[in-house]
């Protein structure tokens, strides 16, 4: 029983196939949109290159849901004590209710896209995206 196929696996990997080639240019962006957003070199919010978080630093690497360089990992840590109401929302004067938005939807759509990165149907892609 082992060696016998399932044919219903087979017409599936092919429906994908078909539509991954009749829709290349619609692949091409899904496939870069996962790579490019999720790579470990570079900071997701400016995409400059980004160090590895030290990992006897046990604050920083709390608040490492996201790959982000220094300045960004501060201003984001930042963002996190007043959306915490752990600091005063206006100790830096571009701290304003804009810039808590910004930050605000930047993490909700991190976060989409790391649940869309996650889904069954992503996975089912080929090549999708850097680890």
């Amino acid at each position: 029983m082992e060696k016998v196929l399932s044919i219903t696996g087979l017409i599936e990997d092919k429906k994908r196939q078909k539509q991954i080639t009749n829709n290349q240019n619609k692949f091409d962006a899904v496939q870069r949109l996962l790579q490019c957003g999720s790579c470990r070199f570079k900071c997701a919010m400016c995409g400059r290159n980004a160090e590895e978080v030290d990992p006897t630093d046990l604050e920083r690497k709390r608040r490492s849901e996201f790959k982000l360089c220094e300045s960004c990992g501060a201003e984001f840590e930042d963002y996190i004590k007043i959306s915490e109401k752990k600091g005063k929302p206006h100790d830096i004067f571009w701290h304003n209710t804009q810039w808590l938005e910004m930050w605000s939807c930047w993490v909700s759509y991190q976060r989409s896209l790391n649940n869309f990165r996650k889904s069954f149907n992503v996975k089912q892609l080929p090549d999708n995206g850097c680890r």
